[in-house]
């Protein structure tokens, strides 16, 4: 196992195990992809004494519950675990309950969660997993041992998809964009690297055109639900070109060139945050940033 996130805090809830320092509760929380889930279903087996589920499998039971909503988390749901929990355990040892889908929790149901966790039960642990923790109140997260797990470094995800055979730019557009893990990365590359791939192109043939050009690849953005999909894609490649561009310039003493990618990553963000709040026309935005490229 590489020295990511996910294994450093495997490995200290390893020692805490052995030395009998268990919490009543934890956070664990991240972007998708990071190990979260897969720690907490270990943590589980470890503290219900049984083998570790093997990877994307599930975890069964009679002194294990979880809940795993479809939207959001129920009051009902958390009242059902209030009562499962109160019960005594079935083989005499620990209980463990596990909460994911905590991102949209409502305030009647965070309320119900947080007495849980003010009135702790004996040889009873709650994980929490979320890849959203600021949605979730402080005084739900001040009850908990947090542990954030974090993306695994894009250079290091690059080198070992590189190592597995994939080109060097398509490695590091899956590395980049792909999320942060090397299963979310393979993912993200069987579902949008074609895209991403030609959309890195438009951007690098952008310089060398002309503004009809520009206009022309500008209307593949024309359209409803896919098109703002597309032109989503296109801004995430525009952003990670622009970071190797400003790096470059910024490693070679070329003040113009990071200048002008400077600006051209702040007008790449400045249309992302346009895009979300004012709902304008994806084929413009998108227009615009690559007429910038054009002499």
């Amino acid at each position: 196992m590489s020295d990511t996130a996910a294994s450093r805090i495997r490995a200290e809830l390893e020692r805490a195990l052995a030395a009998g320092r268990i919490h009543g509760a934890y956070l664990f929380h991240g972007p998708e992809g990071t190990g979260k889930r897969a720690a907490a279903l270990w943590l589980a087996s470890r503290l219900l004494g049984v083998a570790e589920p093997p990877a994307g499998g599930s975890l069964a039971h009679p002194d294990l519950h979880l809940i795993e909503p479809d939207d959001y988390l129920r009051i009902e749901q958390v009242r059902e675990l209030q009562r499962r929990l109160s019960l005594v355990a079935n083989e005499g040892g620990h209980r463990v309950g596990l909460l994911f889908g905590l991102e949209n929790t409502r305030n009647e149901t965070a309320h119900a969660l947080l007495k849980t966790l003010e009135e702790p039960r004996a040889a009873t642990t709650l994980i929490l997993i979320t890849s959203a923790p600021a949605a979730l109140p402080l005084t739900i997260r001040s009850r908990t041992t947090e542990y954030r797990f974090a993306p695994a470094p894009a250079q290091w995800l690059e080198s070992r998809l590189r190592e597995e055979g994939i080109g060097e730019d398509d490695a590091w557009l899956a590395a980049s964009l792909g999320g942060g893990s090397l299963e979310a990365a393979r993912g993200w590359a069987d579902e949008q690297l074609d895209e991403a791939r030609e959309l890195l192109d438009t951007l690098r043939s952008a310089p060398g055109g002309t503004a009809s050009a520009a206009l022309d690849a500008a209307e593949s953005f024309r359209g409803g639900a896919a098109a703002r999909a597309r032109a989503a894609l296109f801004l995430d490649v525009h952003g990670v070109l622009a970071r190797r561009e400003i790096e470059r310039a910024a490693g070679e003493g070329d003040t113009e060139r990071l200048d002008r990618w400077l600006t051209r990553a702040e007008a790449g963000l400045r249309a992302r945050r346009e895009m979300a709040v004012r709902n304008l026309n994806p084929q413009l935005v998108c227009e615009s940033l690559l007429l910038d490229l054009v002499p």
